[in-house]
């Protein structure tokens, strides 16, 4: 039986009706403030204990999966943690904690089974003991909220694929991208970029290593998105009214013992529903920028490889990284390139790369083929002294510059080899390899250099030499985060490779499915604690199971070997589209 247009239409419509309802039941399951579901208790000496989530309900065999946070916070230096756990007369070690003097310090305990078994006992020092009472009562509220997620997840997708958009206007997804942008983000990263603003606003220096910023606080990307954060400050400030944090209040506690990602909580009391907004709004309109761009030069409206392509608008709107923003300058740099603009496409491609340093990947090939080299290389001298001046704002130029190269070459933190995302060196940081040497610095750089060579001599086209480019940083670099993915997604369209655009955009979207949280990404405003909500115990539990190390080191090999095989498709394609013409080289 052949379905008609009007059919497949209202099925596909229908479908994401109902992905919206069921993602956002599952979403009001997971509302919850400041707070909310945290025991707290303290003791004569003026320790206090918190706990959460303090009442745990999810299905009873899920429950030795759910992490709960203990944190203890003193008003004098300790060197001693004991906790223990009583059930039916008897009492078990959990932690037995010895640490440099500090006035902080925080566990992670794993519930147990039974009425009585998650009594806990903190003994801090020789103080009176803490006894902190956390409920583990089976529910299947959790369960539902998992169900009506993953069925939002799977409507959506049959809705995406049966879907046929056949008008060329978009500018209603405006609104409702703005609206994403504000409801959903990434916690640790829209600190920084609400944050840093915050610290230029009390006249600290971001880029500071140590000091009044503890280690993993510092700002490590170029800055000119710096001038837009300080602007939401202050129009916040000035025309809101907001109270703006001091650099000390936005310097979080569990910080300083390692726990980075816990950052974003220094924002408590902040209006975080406005502030992602603002902060967010220059990605949501760069988003839209691109798919101009998209059409420009292309001919076509893509929907479904950008303007709705899920991972798109997670990485562009709903997390709102400075990916996007940085692409969208890249691209318009390379709109300029075709149209033989060259002073344009070197000025813009600078703008991009301080913003996000990938696009500094073009700017040699780019002068290369400028018509007027001199006046090609002077587009540079602006944004250049730009970014010194915002250095030398800030602070201190050689230092803000160290802190930006040491920060992003460097693979070790804390002096300690670290890997994360969709590389293959997840395995050698699994492994506890504790030194390795920064394949950035070693291979890329140098191959980086040859391949430019080839480039300019061969008349590579611009499209195909970013994407070769950025694969070779692909499997060589430590921390190959999914934001990533983006940067070659518009280049693939607008070669024409849908099905390289489509593996792309699938490998980013199953990354993430696989190593986050749903409720992390909520907005603290509306979710808090976002693993203490029904929703947010559970995907605690699916984040254990599918973000484990074994998981996500066969992802990083595999992601690892896609990248390779699409690198080789690149370098060996004899397709013309792939090279340019020689007056356009000139």
């Amino acid at each position: 039986m052949k379905i008609s247009c009007r059919q497949r239409a209202v099925i596909s419509y229908c479908m994401l009706a109902l992905s919206l309802v069921l993602v956002g039941g599952a979403t009001i399951l997971s509302v919850n403030s400041n707070g909310q579901n945290t025991f707290s208790s303290h003791n004569s000496s003026g320790t206090v204990v918190c706990a959460q989530p303090a009442n745990v309900t999810t299905p009873e065999n899920m429950s030795s999966h759910v992490v709960v946070q203990v944190s203890i916070q003193t008003t004098s230096n300790i060197t001693h943690v004991m906790i223990y756990r009583y059930y039916q007369g008897e009492e078990a070690l959990l932690v037995n904690a010895n640490f440099s003097p500090r006035e902080y310090f925080a566990a992670f305990i794993s519930l147990s089974s039974g009425p009585e078994a998650n009594n806990i006992s903190i003994q801090v020092q020789n103080q009176t003991a803490i006894i902190v009472h956390l409920s583990l009562e089976p529910s299947d509220l959790g369960l539902i909220a998992e169900l009506f997620l993953l069925g939002g997840i799977g409507t959506f997708v049959v809705f995406f694929l049966t879907v046929e958009i056949r008008s060329k206007r978009y500018l209603y997804l405006v609104p409702v991208y703005i609206a994403l942008s504000i409801i959903y983000g990434q916690r640790y990263d829209d600190y920084f970029m609400i944050s840093l603003g915050m610290r230029l606003f009390d006249k600290v220096n971001p880029y500071l290593p140590a000091g009044f910023t503890p280690p993993g606080l510092q700002w490590e990307y170029p800055p000119l998105y710096a001038i837009w954060s300080y602007f939401v400050v202050v129009f916040t400030h000035y025309v809101l009214e907001f109270r703006i944090p001091s650099n000390t209040q936005l310097n979080y506690i569990e910080v300083s013992y390692n726990n980075v990602y816990s950052a974003w909580r220094a924002l408590a009391g902040s209006n975080l529903i406005i502030l992602y907004g603002l902060a967010k709004l220059p990605f949501v309109l760069s988003f839209f920028w691109i798919n101009s761009i998209i059409v420009r030069m292309s001919g076509k409206q893509q929907w479904k490889l950008w303007l709705i392509n899920p991972f798109a608008v997670v990485v562009g709107i709903m997390w709102g990284q400075l990916d996007v923003l940085g692409l969208a300058f890249l691209l318009q740099a390379l709109a300029y390139h075709k149209q033989g603009k060259d002073f344009n496409a070197v000025l813009f491609a600078s703008i991009g790369a301080a913003i996000k340093i990938f696009p500094v990947f073009v700017m040699p090939l780019l002068i290369a083929r400028s018509r007027n080299k001199i006046l090609s290389v002077s587009a540079i001298i602006p944004v250049m002294l730009l970014s010194l001046l915002m250095y030398a704002a800030s602070g201190n130029v050689l230092m803000d510059l160290n802190t930006l190269f040491m920060g992003r070459a460097v693979p070790t933190y804390l002096g300690v080899f670290i890997s994360e995302g969709l590389t293959w060196q997840v395995i050698v940081s699994d492994l506890l390899v504790r030194s390795f040497p920064s394949l950035f610095l070693y291979v890329f750089a140098p191959a980086y250099i040859i391949y430019t060579a080839y480039a300019i001599r061969k008349g590579v086209s611009m499209e195909s030499y970013f994407i070769i480019c950025m694969l070779m940083f692909f499997v060589t670099y430590n921390f190959m985060n999914p934001q990533y993915l983006i940067w070659i997604l518009p280049f693939f369209i607008l070669l024409g490779e849908v099905q390289y655009a489509a593996l792309i955009s699938i490998l980013g979207s199953l990354y993430l499915f696989l190593d986050y949280s749903y409720a992390y990404f909520l907005n603290p405003d509306i979710a808090w604690n976002y693993n203490a909500s029904f929703l947010g115990q559970l995907e605690e539990v699916r984040h254990a199971i599918d973000g484990n190390s074994i998981v996500m080191g066969a992802f990083g090999v595999l992601s690892s070997v896609i990248f390779a095989c699409l690198l080789y498709r690149m370098l060996t394609n004899k397709n013309p589209k792939y090279s340019v013409s020689a007056s356009l080289i000139g």
